[in-house]
């Protein structure tokens, strides 16, 4: 094969559809597909090659995807920690609740809710 093949639109196209299908497959979003073609190419395919009937993945925390549970005092502590790291660096709460959202797929009860179990 020509190395010069490997630059024509069309083996670019296949390329960004393969990598399309494999993101699909192993759940992750579109940008996945377009960054591996970044890498591959040094820019981003064109944004008229967006498969038809794309739908992003559900997102689910990290202790969701492992299917483990944990009761809520150890959410409690969770996002405690997170809150009090967060502080420490001189950042904002919802960086510590975007944290806690990451581990355990939805954001924590507000702080001040009178329904919050902790």
């Amino acid at each position: 094969m020509d190395l010069g093949d490997l630059h024509t639109e069309e083996k670019r196209r296949e390329c960004y559809d393969s990598l399309v299908v494999e993101a699909k497959e192993k759940g992750f979003k579109l940008g996945w597909a377009g960054f591996r073609y970044k890498d591959a190419y040094g820019e981003f395919p064109p944004k008229d090659w967006k498969p038809e009937g794309w739908t992003e993945p559900e997102r689910k925390g990290l202790l969701e995807r492992t299917g483990t549970a944990l009761p809520e005092e150890v959410r409690k502590d969770v996002i405690e920690g997170l809150r009090l790291l967060a502080a420490s660096r001189g950042m904002k709460d919802g960086w510590a609740s975007y944290r806690y959202k990451e581990i355990f797929g939805e954001f924590p009860p507000h702080k001040d809710s009178n329904d919050m179990p902790f």
